[in-house]
């Protein structure tokens, strides 16, 4: 811990840079050591002054927009679970972990809405639970998607989501 200096981490920042890290990912590093340093003094060890070390300047990235034509030949190569997964992310905007966590209860086909929910080992950014409208193409794929899916699962789409990235 004690060779844990901000000239040994302004080092380390510049050779993940130079070796071709993106600064969003040597940033995330850096928090984590922070935070581990932290931690470290809380528990009564030495730890070094690093607080100075900056973060690196990052660009924020434009989002994608996709046409209809590029979302309908996405849609016609993808097998139905991906179908799944690309319509809800499209039409409702939700974050991976509130895919992979979206029950069938929280779909109220009666009023056309979505409810994001907390369970028992998960929650949403913030805990902030709340209500998303749901447009018709959804709905419609949706209420198919439970007909031939069929699987016994309470989640829409049944994933083991530890062990899924996208």
């Amino acid at each position: 811990i004690r060779d844990l200096t901000p000239e040994a981490l302004e080092e380390y920042k510049q050779r993940r840079k130079n070796f071709g890290t993106q600064a969003s990912t040597i940033n995330r590093e850096l928090t984590t050591l922070k935070s581990a340093m932290k931690k470290a003094g809380e528990w009564g060890y030495a730890s070094p002054n690093i607080w100075g070390v900056r973060k690196l300047p990052t660009v924020k990235k434009r989002p994608v927009f996709y046409t209809t034509e590029e979302l309908n030949a996405i849609l016609k190569w993808a097998d139905p679970l991906w179908q799944t997964v690309i319509h809800i992310g499209v039409y409702l905007g939700l974050r991976r972990g509130e895919i992979l966590n979206l029950e069938w209860n929280h779909i109220d086909f009666e009023h056309d809405i979505v409810r994001i929910r907390s369970n028992e080992d998960w929650h949403p950014k913030n805990r902030e639970e709340r209500e998303v409208p749901m447009r018709s193409t959804l709905k419609k794929h949706l209420s198919h998607w439970k007909a031939a899916s069929r699987n016994g699962s309470t989640r829409v789409v049944p994933w083991n989501y530890s062990v899924i990235s996208f």
